[in-house]
């Protein structure tokens, strides 16, 4: 079940996956998310009631969200947001639990989840909140990933280049990376690097005057 919430100006959309097994729940998402709608945030809902359904869904869908009852029919609990995270390891997961499951919640999100609602604390604008903040959240902790992996990369080749590579400070002309390959073919260490300009490693290379 497809659930669309629009407002006068053209939002772009939040696309949200709700896995919940009880109708009155899910009709109280969507009633809640239409209510905390505004110029800015506009969300697309579906709705499926099995995690058979929400895994289908998250094989052939794009999703920013995914709001997971851990209480579900065929699944319960933290292996209900194993198996969902397996399926969406891109899409931040809020799951939806019980009064009496905050432990659970609070596990959930030590396992990967980006949050927890308890249901009986729904109300629109905290429901809003927690959606976008759990997007944020997951989009600024993948950027970093990513940074970090670029890094690594950088690293790697930097320094297993067989070919000697400095960087050079434009304004006081030292070196501020240098790599083996460079250490080795200037007959330097890397701490004679560091107190020297790039004038130093032209005089080193330069030919003796006849």
């Amino acid at each position: 079940m497809n659930l669309e919430h629009r407002s006068d100006a053209a939002a772009e959309p939040i696309r949200v996956l709700l896995i919940e097994d009880s109708g009155a729940d899910a009709q109280l998402v969507q009633a809640y998310l239409a209510e905390s709608e505004t110029n800015d945030v506009h969300f697309v809902l579906e709705h499926v009631a099995s995690l058979a359904a929400g895994l289908d869904a998250l094989a052939h869908g794009e999703f920013e969200a995914v709001l997971l009852d851990l209480a579900l029919p065929e699944s319960y609990g933290i292996e209900t947001l194993h198996r969902t995270h397996r399926q969406c390891p891109d899409v931040p997961i809020v799951v939806l639990t019980g009064l009496e499951e905050k432990g659970l919640g609070v596990e959930a999100v030590k396992a990967g989840a980006e949050d927890y609602l308890a249901k009986s604390w729904l109300e629109p604008k905290l429901l809003e909140r927690t959606i976008r903040h759990a997007i944020e959240r997951f989009a600024h902790r993948r950027a970093d990933q990513e940074r970090a992996e670029s890094d690594m990369r950088y690293r790697t080749l930097f320094e297993q280049s067989p070919d000697g590579v400095l960087l050079i400070d434009p304004e006081t002309l030292a070196a501020l990376e240098f790599n083996h390959s460079a250490c080795r073919q200037l007959e330097s260490s890397r701490e004679e690097f560091s107190r020297r300009t790039v004038f130093d490693y032209e005089a080193r290379e330069a030919p003796d005057e006849v």
